[in-house]
């Protein structure tokens, strides 16, 4: 039976009488698949022949027809190349930027996860690997005095996120927000939604809020983000601490979205945009270029992932490169390629006090800080929160930010660094990017290479030189993490971005650009001797 695109202008009588969303792969080659443009939009309005549909869409279609919403059979799929008119940059903006309802209210997302492109299919032969789809035996137990009957869970749950479509950047916000899964592997189908899971081989429903973590499958994680979000905002906690719970989550997804691929780079915003919406509810703040300023000191604390992309080595003549978005600042993750971690997650501090809301207040803004004298005043930066004064920039859609530049006032310590400062120990033993120290070579070395780097600070630049020549860096501290120091020590660390000076303005002060990052032992004497107070701009 043929089909065809229809346009409905009332949103309730979509969600009411239900709809259905593809989440599919588009393949190596998106430029030549079925898709609606400007030029075949009225055709495509009138009808779509079966025989034209690639083999995912016609058992996405064909799975629709047998789901049911209330007795009634669901009359509507929704599939982002045929709903989105391709090319269409008004178009793009206005689907793309509510994303998240188009998926977290449909009735159902069918995934066709085992599939690289729309040929594959949702529904696909399965080999003799697929095993059995003979439920699981059940064992007998004895607890205490009661018998106990035990059924296993499926042992091809992990398959459900596993495959071609994990991989894909679109659908990582695409399976976040949905409210129910359908998963079409290579061995099974299975279903998620946000309170339970079940298989071809354990159709039962069964509840994952009965169940600790470590007591459910491979990748069945009740915990996903979107759900716990949702957890905060019933959650009766005060705003700062529904903040700071979550934009650790959105560090988390960002960590697990750039990981992944996309067939067109401009997409890196867009394509979380629906999950930052929905954090955007707690944070209540604005979004900048993947960040939140609110939290801006653990947003920038990222870091290249160099585990999934060894190419650091860089030009020595182009250094550093030229960033793969320069449209978007250099503290942002969208401004690169590739994926980045946050290695200072869990235990990073933005230093400073709270105030009586719970607020990050400075002690330099206390009453009677006015008068300090030196010595007092360098104790006092220990704990000084960075403080963002300006942002200046051009919004774009899906929280793009070009033209920008933040002024930030801050904590920093100037450091000149050549290749000669390189530590070719801790550089030749780690498979991670080059190991420069601040304060040059120390004389003697204490433990591993790691760890004397961090006590006498090492900078890590985001793009290694082949030879770094010699020049000027500006450390700007963000933070402090923890880390250990011997047996059952806990020690703390200042962490921050590496930056380098690039022009100056008509008032002769220095814009800079992030090229690394720095740690350094909280109890570095050259580091706290030397560090200031001032006001930097970014771009």
């Amino acid at each position: 039976m043929d089909v065809r695109l229809v346009e409905l202008s009332n949103q309730q009588q979509q969600i009411r009488t239900g709809y259905a969303v593809l989440s599919h792969c588009w393949g190596p080659d998106p430029d030549n698949m079925l898709k609606t443009t400007a030029s075949n939009l009225q055709e495509m309005k009138k009808g779509i022949k079966w025989d034209t549909l690639p083999k995912t869409f016609q058992d996405a279609i064909s799975i629709t027809r047998q789901l049911l919403i209330r007795g009634r059979k669901i009359r509507y799929l929704w599939i982002d190349s045929l709903c989105i008119i391709q090319g269409d940059k008004k178009d793009f903006e206005r689907q793309g930027t509510v994303m998240h309802k188009t998926y977290s209210m449909a009735t159902c997302t069918i995934a066709a996860t085992a599939s690289s492109d729309p040929s594959g299919g949702c529904i696909i032969p399965r080999g003799e690997s697929a095993g059995s789809l003979e439920r699981p035996k059940a064992c007998k137990m004895k607890l205490g005095d009661q018998d106990a009957i035990v059924f296993p869970w499926s042992l091809e749950w992990e398959n459900a996120h596993c495959g071609p479509l994990s991989s894909r950047g679109w659908c990582f916000q695409e399976c976040e927000l949905s409210r129910r899964t359908l998963h079409f592997t290579s061995h099974r189908i299975f279903w998620e939604c946000r309170t339970a899971i079940a298989s071809e081989d354990h159709p039962e429903m069964i509840t994952l809020g009965r169940y600790s973590l470590r007591s459910l499958p491979n990748s069945a994680e009740p915990g996903r983000l979107v759900q716990r979000v949702g957890r905060g905002v019933v959650a009766m906690d005060m705003l700062p601490r529904k903040r700071d719970n979550s934009t650790e989550l959105w560090c988390e997804a960002v960590q697990q979205y750039t990981r992944r691929h996309l067939s067109y780079r401009d997409d890196r915003l867009p394509a979380i945009y629906g999950i930052a919406t929905v954090i955007s509810g707690l944070v209540r703040d604005a979004y900048i270029a993947g960040l939140w300023p609110v939290d801006f000191a653990r947003g920038a604390s990222w870091v290249r992932d160099t585990s999934f992309d060894d190419s650091t080595i860089t030009s020595d003549i182009a250094w550093p490169p030229p960033l793969a978005d320069p449209s978007q600042p250099s503290w942002s993750w969208a401004a690169i390629d590739g994926p980045v971690l946050y290695p200072h997650l869990k235990d990073f501090d933005v230093g400073g006090s709270l105030n009586h809301n719970g607020s990050h207040i400075n002690l330099h803004d206390l009453e009677g800080a006015e008068g300090l004298n030196i010595k007092y005043e360098k104790g006092l930066l220990r704990n000084f929160t960075l403080e963002i004064e300006h942002i200046s920039g051009s919004s774009g859609p899906f929280g793009s930010f070009t033209s920008s530049e933040l002024t930030i006032r801050g904590v920093v310590i100037n450091i000149t660094l050549s290749e000669s400062d390189c530590d070719q120990a801790s550089s030749i033993t780690s498979s991670g990017p080059k190991v420069y120290n601040m304060f040059g070579k120390p004389l003697l070395r204490f433990g591993s290479a790691s760890q004397s780097s961090i006590t006498n600070g090492c900078v890590w630049f985001d793009f290694d030189p082949v030879k770094l020549v010699k020049q000027k860096f500006v450390c700007l501290r963000l933070g402090t993490s923890g880390r250990e120091r011997g047996r059952d020590i806990q020690a703390r660390s200042y962490v921050g971005l590496v930056l380098q000076p690039i022009r100056k303005l008509t008032s002769q002060q220095p814009v800079y650009r992030r090229v690394g990052r720095f740690e350094v032992d909280g109890e570095n004497k050259k580091y706290n001797k030397n560090v200031r107070l001032r006001t930097c701009i970014l771009v």
